[in-house]
């Protein structure tokens, strides 16, 4: 799984554990009485996709894990982010919504990550 941005390309040592992609749409309901409510469909919510898994990389240090692909994906919220080398449909430019990481205890240098992204028809990143 491959993510890049501007110049920037960083190959993650092992694909995710978890990849779950949410599609949902903008439904409102209206009462009506003695029958079932009406639905009125405004269209689509941003696509949503979730990453969660396992950082470890033999030979690397924690330093070299934080430095090589924590900070710079901590780095990415709220900005534009291409993934590649993931599934043909999810291969794409997302907008980095959330990231978190935690070092496991008990094992050097390994770190657990859920990252989640939204795709829309367009993307326009203010600041």
């Amino acid at each position: 799984m491959k993510f890049s941005w501007d110049s920037t390309e960083i190959t993650w040592p092992r694909n995710p554990k978890s990849i779950v992609f949410k599609n949902t749409s903008i439904v409102k309901s209206l009462t009506k009485p003695g029958s079932k409510a009406i639905l009125l469909s405004y269209g689509m919510k941003p696509d949503v996709l979730t990453l969660e898994g396992l950082l470890y990389e033999k030979g690397k240090s924690d330093s070299d894990l934080l430095n090589n692909y924590l900070l710079p994906m901590l780095g990415r919220v709220h900005k534009e982010v291409t993934i590649s080398e993931l599934d043909s449909n999810l291969n794409d430019t997302w907008i980095l919504t959330s990231f978190v990481y935690r070092k496991v205890g008990g094992y050097p240098n390994v770190y657990t990550y859920k990252m989640e992204f939204y795709r829309g028809s367009e993307h326009h990143v203010m600041g």
